[in-house]
């Protein structure tokens, strides 16, 4: 079990709220070599990821195997982009190197203190059984 917590922007006067959010990482939501796209955006996301693609309301969540299609370095690219105001907006375009003993998580959310829309990668290396 992955606990993520969240903290929502404050309305004027008052202290901001804090959320917490559970991610099943049982091999079948989240295995081995693989990714898992959680979207903390207020809109639609849309990600692919090697041969993984798919769209997630608000919320929504994806966890999916390693990707086949990788380079001679085990890189596959990653594009999460946001629908804002009817268009979609690249948010992040990179490439990820996947290896069977590494997961990772991807997260999209708007950066407090810019306010845009932002991404954000973390690895997940401890031992997988």
């Amino acid at each position: 079990m992955i606990v993520v917590i969240l903290k929502s922007p404050a309305i004027e006067g008052s202290d901001p709220d804090w959320k917490a959010i559970a991610i099943d990482d049982r091999k079948k939501n989240f295995p081995k070599g693989g990714s898992y796209v959680s979207n903390f955006f207020s809109g639609d996301i849309r990600f692919v990821i090697g041969e993984h693609c798919g769209t997630l309301k608000p919320g929504g969540s994806y966890g999916d195997e390693m990707p086949k299609k990788r380079d001679n370095f085990n890189m596959t690219p990653v594009v999460v982009q946001f629908l804002h105001e009817g268009k979609w907006i690249i948010a992040n375009e990179s490439a990820l190197r996947f290896l069977p003993q590494v997961r990772f998580l991807v997260f999209a959310f708007v950066d407090p203190a810019s306010g845009r829309p932002r991404t954000m990668s973390f690895r997940d290396l401890k031992p997988l059984k």
